[in-house]
């Protein structure tokens, strides 16, 4: 019911397949979990570990001094939906060592408010050594630190779709190995946009340190008014495999606004291999709009360029997409943009950022959305 709670939940019991044990806000009620003055050290004013199927839902988990919900455990079957997240130390929402997360319609601003003090300790949004994930419909706006969904440390088999993701202070969406093997991750239908620190790329893929990041899917996201990169497949820092990563039907628009190096679409290490880059809309990014230092290890193809610099590729268009109104955040392409029927059904997507069928006309569109 409606209030303000100010204590911390501690999870120990299980549900079950079909019957999960759900804490909720009662319909139409304000439900505040509310941290000050508690003291958390490492840990969550939720937290889960090692049970399963639990669902929390409706809540506002605010002035946390370390996270908001926290799983860790060997925890499984676990959803976090529509909850509030604000003020929170250290990540609004973070599971680690588990399996089967769900994060979906929840919204993060002010998070990781400790910042660097006492040193970094995770992102805004974490999966870490977690398989069978999803990440879907999150607002996560105005965090002042680092990454804004970060998977990391091995995490594999899963997908990041539908959020909307502003205001980074680096990446929108990381996905780092960090010296394990990550492998089948997929990342559509995602806006990253309005994040002018140096550095803020929209979605990037990298290895620090060692491991490996192998088949994964980049498609149908929208990027704009990035201070460094719309799209890394394959950071300059990265230091072990990273293989097979399609980059397909995106947009990237007006990035690189801070840093020299940024701009539209890169695969920047030099050690990648089978990158493919094609059917998406690069347009007045900054710097360059499509730039390759993998050399044949990666293929370009198809894709819209708007401006100058960096690598052309082959089959590609050149010239104004025709959007709707980019100002306005809406990156339709209107009748007689070059993008129409000029893509290629190699690595396409079956749908578009709407959800419609791919193709529609007499070929399969260049972008996130087939006119």
């Amino acid at each position: 019911m409606d209030g303000t709670y100010k204590e911390k939940v501690t999870i120990k019991k299980s549900g079950s397949s079909g019957n999960y044990i759900t804490f909720a806000a009662y319909p139409g009620k304000t439900v505040t979990l509310d941290g000050t003055g508690i003291s958390l050290n490492y840990d969550g004013l939720i937290r889960m570990d090692g049970v399963s199927y639990i669902k929390i839902s409706g809540f506002k988990i605010v002035h946390s001094t370390s996270m908001g919900i926290m799983i860790s455990g060997g925890a499984s079957n676990i959803i976090a939906q529509n909850n509030y997240f604000n003020d929170i130390a250290r990540s609004a929402l973070y599971a680690q060592d588990s399996s089967y997360i769900t994060y979906d319609g929840n919204e993060v601003t002010n998070s990781q408010t400790a910042g660097f003090n006492g040193g970094q300790q995770n992102e805004n949004v974490n999966i870490i050594r977690t398989n069978n994930f999803e990440i879907k419909n999150n607002r996560i706006y105005n965090n002042a630190n680092f990454e804004s969904i970060d998977v990391k440390e091995g995490s594999s088999y899963g997908s990041i779709h539908h959020n909307d993701i502003s205001g980074a202070y680096s990446a929108g969406i990381y996905i780092d190995s960090q010296g394990r093997n990550a492998q089948n991750i997929d990342i559509y239908q995602n806006k990253v946009h309005d994040s002018q620190t140096s550095g803020a790329r929209g979605i990037a893929i990298g290895v620090e340190n060692s491991g490996s990041a192998k088949n994964m899917r980049v498609f149908n996201n929208i990027v704009w008014n990035m201070g460094a990169t719309g799209i890394a497949a394959g950071t300059s820092y990265s230091a072990g495999v990273i293989d097979n990563i399609a980059v397909t039907n995106n947009i990237v628009y007006n990035n690189g606004l801070v840093d020299s190096w940024g701009g539209g679409i890169r695969s920047e290490y030099s050690g990648a291999t089978n990158i493919r880059i094609r059917n998406n809309i690069a347009s007045q990014n900054r710097n360059m709009q499509i730039e390759n230092y993998a050399g044949g290890n990666t293929v370009i193809t198809n894709n819209l360029v708007d401006g100058g610099g960096g690598t052309m590729g082959s089959s590609y268009v050149t010239g104004s997409p025709l959007f709707v109104n980019p100002s306005g955040g809406d990156f339709h392409i209107k009748s007689g943009s070059p993008a129409i029927d000029k893509g290629t059904s190699t690595d396409a997507p079956g749908i578009d950022y709407d959800g419609n069928s791919r193709p529609k006309g007499a070929g399969y569109d260049i972008g996130s959305f087939e006119y």
